[in-house]
């Protein structure tokens, strides 16, 4: 073989390598996708188990006492906590103390422990967010899925949306929640979104380093929060961004052009990062009784 001959075969082999490369991107990205979809079916299943067994969702978070669900003291609590044993999670479970706060070292084996299916496999792997509060100082394993409690009023004063009648999403603080109560209908309302990458701070993309978000923990009682939409630079709330421009309280995922929701029938959505913040917020509210025009 001749020297241009050689030069010929290493650029068909670098051409074909760039042709290949996008495409085998692609498919490792359509796969981790259908992980992340896959992760929110399961913990949708585990939501219906849960409301079959006690006739109501669980809460966004617990700030006790609370003894609808056996919670005594001045305690904080995760909405995750609640669905451990349906979604095989037995030991954990059981090994909880809810009678201590989450950040309590009687309870720090358990929020650490790694639990996939609250990871969302296109994001970046994270270790153990570490933070001290409540006089406490803790650790919890990186969690992806949270819930929205409300949409923040801020938005309607700023003429983002429309006054409604009920702000309240499907899981909020210390709200037992019924699918009956859901009047805009199960298949059209939010349950669990992706708020992936915490606690780094990410910013379209870009991380921020130096910055810290909270709640970033499966565990954590602080991990839920209300829609206050962003500008599209993330430097103001409230805004019209309601999707992957910052994941400091507002929905945000590594996909291409969009997040994963949960709504309370189960489904999973691929939420595009072009949905307004009208539509997004009539999509979590469980009694605003709007008709966002994905119906």
């Amino acid at each position: 073989m001749t020297l241009v001959e050689l030069l010929v075969v290493i650029t068909i082999i670098g051409m074909l390598t760039g042709m290949l490369l996008p495409a085998i991107q692609h498919a490792r990205e359509t796969a981790r996708k259908m992980s992340c979809t896959n992760n929110l079916r399961n913990m949708g299943a585990a939501m219906q188990n849960f409301h079959g067994s006690y006739r109501h969702l669980p809460p966004a978070r617990v700030l006790g006492p609370f003894p609808e669900l056996q919670v005594p003291n001045a305690v904080e609590h995760a909405w995750s906590i609640f669905i451990l044993p349906f979604m095989e999670q037995d030991a954990l479970y059981d090994n909880y103390r809810f009678d201590y706060d989450f950040r309590d070292p009687v309870n720090a084996e358990i929020v650490s422990t790694e639990i996939p299916t609250f990871r969302c496999p296109t994001a970046p792997t994270r270790l153990l967010d570490r933070f001290s509060s409540g006089g406490f100082d803790w650790r919890t394993a990186p969690g992806d899925y949270v819930p929205i409690m409300r949409v923040d009023r801020s938005l309607v004063d700023a003429g983002l949306i429309s006054r409604v009648a009920d702000f309240r999403g499907v899981l909020g603080s210390n709200q037992l929640t019924r699918f009956r109560d859901i009047e805009d209908g199960q298949s059209h309302t939010i349950l669990l979104t992706e708020a992936a990458g915490r606690p780094e701070l990410w910013i379209r993309r870009k991380p921020r380093p130096g910055f810290r978000v909270r709640g970033a923990g499966w565990g954590d009682a602080r991990n839920a929060f209300s829609l206050h939409g962003v500008t599209f630079d993330a430097s103001f709330s409230p805004g019209r961004c309601a999707v992957n421009c910052t994941n400091n309280r507002e929905i945000y995922a590594f996909h291409n052009s969009g997040a994963n929701v949960l709504m309370v029938d189960g489904s999973v959505r691929f939420l595009s990062e072009s949905t307004s913040i009208r539509e997004v917020a009539a999509q979590i509210t469980m009694r605003g009784q709007e008709v966002p025009s994905g119906r």
